[in-house]
Formats: structure tokens, sequence, C-alpha cells
């Protein structure tokens, strides 16, 4: 399954690995334990169905089916935003691919046009401490950096 529109890349799920394919770059898989495997596999499932599959609408949808689905993103994120108010990353105190997929998001949320409330804050924090890391940094695109005031 691939999780298009985010960042320039695009997320794909096996049942071995799940790695990043960069159109400017080359391939960078990251392989978790045996222990997180089918859980962040699950939870890629979660985000894909959850948020990133209504993507699609705030970009070429109508303006009534853009919003609803800012409006289901919205409620979705700040659903997650409890998780963040209580751990470092997503899956606890290590950085994972649930991380690295749900950054593009995060990111774009301005350009998308979707607001968050005060009871997202935490989750707004965890974004700053992923936009703080070298590598997402340096991984940007000119484009990507100008997406975010």
């Amino acid at each position: 399954m691939c999780l298009a529109g985010l960042a320039g890349l695009a997320m794909r799920e096996s049942p071995a690995s799940a790695g990043i394919i960069s159109s400017t770059g080359p391939i960078i898989a990251i392989f978790a334990d045996e222990l997180f495997l089918g859980g962040t596999r699950l939870s890629l499932h979660s985000f894909d169905k959850e948020l990133f599959s209504h993507i699609d609408a705030i970009e070429h949808g109508q303006q009534k089916v853009a919003d609803k689905a800012r409006q289901t993103i919205r409620d979705n994120l700040t659903q997650i935003s409890a998780l963040c108010a209580k751990q470092k990353y997503m899956l606890g105190d290590e950085f994972s691919m649930l991380d690295v997929a749900v950054a593009p998001l995060l990111w774009r949320l301005d350009h998308y046009g979707i607001k968050l409330g005060k009871e997202a804050e935490p989750l707004m924090k965890y974004a700053e401490r992923i936009f703080s890391r070298p590598a997402y940094i340096k991984a940007m695109t000119p484009a990507e950096k100008a997406m975010r005031k």
C-alpha cells in the first residue's frame, strides 16, 4: 500500500520491512525488531486509514469534501496528541517508522489548512522534536521547506 502525497516520499509496507523511497535519493530501509514489526505495520495501516487517506481529498476534492477531510485529520491528530504527552516518540523512547511516516503530514498542516486546537499542543511539541532532527532537516527539499511558515 502506498501512502502518497507526503513530503515527496512514498511509504511501502511489506511483510519483512518498511522502507522510504525518496524521489531524489536511494532507498532507505528501516528494519524493525520482530517485537515491534507487527505493531508498526498495524499502526502504519491505521495512520494510512485515519490520516493519510484524506490528503487526496484536501489536494483535489471539492471544498466541502476537503473541509470534511481536514476535520477528520484534525480530530484524529488531536486523539494522538494524548499519546505524545506521555512519551517522546510514537512507540516510546525510540524513534521509529511511525515517526518517519507522520512527520511530513505534521510539517504540512498549515499548507493543508489544518488548524489544531490547544489540546493538540503535545503533538506540536512532538513535531518540533522531529523537525529539529538534523537528518530531517537535511532530507527536505526547498519546496518542502517552503510549505511551512
